[in-house]
This record gives C-alpha cells, sequence and structure tokens, in this order.
C-alpha cells in the first residue's frame, strides 16, 4: 500500500481539488438568484448562429476529452500533469470566483427543438443537468486550451508526432 501511495500520490491534490471545485460548481448552480441580478451574455451575431444539434457529440466528447488528457499525463508525464494540473486549477477557480461575485446567464435555448432524434434528445437530457447560467467566461474553452497546450507540450511525443498532432487537428 505504500508503495502504491508513493507512486501515485500526485494524483492526491487534484482529487481535493475535483471535490472542492465540484461542491462549489453545483452550489452555483442550484444557488437562487433574482433575474435582475444576471449579466446577460449576449452579442448580436449570437442570433445569427444556427441551431445544430449534432453540435452536442463534441460538446459531450469534451467531457471524455479533459480527464484522458489528464490521466495519459498522470501515468506517462508527472511533470506536464503538475503544469498542466496548476493552469486548469487556477483558472477554474478564477472563473468559478467571478461567477460567484458576477451571476452570468444567456438566453439562447429553444423552448422547442425543430427536429426530433437522438440529437435532440441528449441536448434535452443536458439541459436538465446543466443550467444556462456561469457560463462566462467558458470553463470547457479555457480547459481545452489547457489540455491541447499539454499534449503539444508533452515530451513522449516526437517532433514529427507533434508535427502530425497539428495537421490532423487542422484537418478538422
Amino acid at each position: 500500500m505504500k508503495e502504491f501511495y508513493r507512486k501515485y500520490k500526485h494524483g492526491l491534490p487534484m482529487i481535493i481539488y475535483s471535490v472542492i471545485y465540484l461542491v462549489w460548481f453545483a452550489y452555483l448552480e442550484q444557488r437562487q438568484v433574482k433575474a435582475s441580478e444576471y449579466m446577460n451574455v449576449h452579442m448580436t451575431i449570437d442570433n445569427y448562429i444556427p441551431f445544430c444539434e449534432v453540435f452536442v457529440v463534441p460538446y459531450l466528447l469534451w467531457f471524455l476529452y479533459i480527464p484522458a488528457v489528464l490521466i495519459y499525463l498522470f501515468f506517462k508525464d508527472r511533470e506536464g500533469y503538475w503544469r498542466n494540473g496548476v493552469f486548469l486549477g487556477t483558472g477554474m477557480t478564477v472563473i468559478l470566483i467571478f461567477s460567484t461575485c458576477i451571476p452570468n446567464v444567456h438566453h439562447l435555448r429553444l423552448k422547442e427543438f425543430p427536429v426530433d432524434n437522438v440529437f435532440t434528445w441528449m441536448i434535452g437530457l443536458l439541459w436538465k443537468t446543466d443550467t444556462a447560467t456561469n457560463l462566462f467566461p467558458s470553463i470547457h474553452v479555457f480547459n481545452s486550451i489547457g489540455a491541447h497546450l499539454a499534449v503539444l507540450n508533452n515530451k513522449e511525443l516526437s517532433e514529427n508526432k507533434k508535427s502530425d498532432m497539428v495537421r490532423w487537428c487542422y484537418a478538422f
């Protein structure tokens, strides 16, 4: 047991922070704030962005991508794991402080879906648990950038593999 702890103790701070983060985020999602106290996050260009229900797939894949990068770093690159953990933890804490002090919301969700399919069903389930609040600044965008930078700067990947990965990412 001591050997296991010695080998993997670098994961303990992330586990502790994850509990704190999840409790804080859950509080922000459920707290009662008067509508007039929310900052409405809206730009005119938002009115021109079409609803595309298949975008729920990459949105949900994000919930696999971030842990996959962290797990990879945890086992393969302890220094990269620490750097990425500090980067993500610091940014997420700043974002939670911002959302605590300045509650924000958007009013872009549809009242009714234009079609009925598996993607709109997934969105409906998602919207039941994920409110349209506390979305600015975006934890999704911040963590995606952090994970991408961690992958690009990973010592295990050769320059050739990095170049191939960048080309592959930009091909999409």
